[in-house]
C-alpha cells in the first residue's frame, strides 16, 4: 500500500513541484500588491461610506475582529468602491471621513489600497503551502533525475 502511494507521488513529482512554485510566486505577489499600488498607483480622495464589522464570535481569538472601511471614489473612468481587508478595533475611520486612496488599473485588473491596508492571511497560507509542495516535489524530481544519469 505504502509502495503504491510512493510510486504515485513519484509520478506526480513535477506537477507537485510546479504547483508549489506557483503558490510561492502567487503568495509573494499578493503580499506585495498593496505596497506596489501605494508606490506606483494614482492617489485620489475617497469617502468612507460604510464600516464592515467582524465579531469575535465569528473569528475566535479576535485576530480579525473589528471594523474595516468601505471607501467610494471617482476617477475619470467611473465610480469605484474599495473594501479594505484590514479590520481594526477601534477603527481609525468613521463614516463620511475623507481618506487618501491609491488605485492602479490595468485592463481588467483593478487594484486599490488605503494608506494602512495590509494583506490578509491568504498570502502567508499560499507561501507555506508552496513551501510544503516544493519540499515534497523537488527532492523527488532530484531523485528521478539521478536515476537517469
Amino acid at each position: 500500500m505504502l509502495q503504491t502511494i510512493l510510486q504515485y507521488l513519484m509520478s506526480m513529482a513535477g506537477i507537485i513541484s510546479l504547483m508549489g512554485t506557483y503558490m510561492i510566486i502567487l503568495g509573494y505577489t499578493r503580499n506585495a500588491m498593496y505596497d506596489n499600488v501605494r508606490k506606483n498607483g494614482i492617489k485620489t480622495e475617497g469617502t468612507v461610506v460604510k464600516m464592515l464589522s467582524r465579531s469575535e464570535s465569528t473569528y475566535p481569538g479576535g485576530k480579525q475582529a473589528g471594523y474595516a472601511p468601505v471607501v467610494e471614489f471617482t476617477t475619470v473612468n467611473g465610480h469605484y468602491t474599495h473594501v479594505s481587508p484590514t479590520y481594526r478595533n477601534p477603527s481609525p475611520y468613521q463614516v463620511g471621513q475623507k481618506v487618501d486612496i491609491y488605485y492602479k488599473f490595468y485592463k481588467s485588473i483593478h487594484e486599490m489600497a488605503l494608506e494602512d491596508d495590509v494583506p490578509d492571511d491568504l498570502p502567508k497560507k499560499l507561501f507555506l503551502c508552496g513551501l510544503l509542495f516544493c519540499g515534497i516535489g523537488y527532492p523527488m524530481v532530484y531523485y528521478k533525475l539521478q536515476l537517469l544519469f
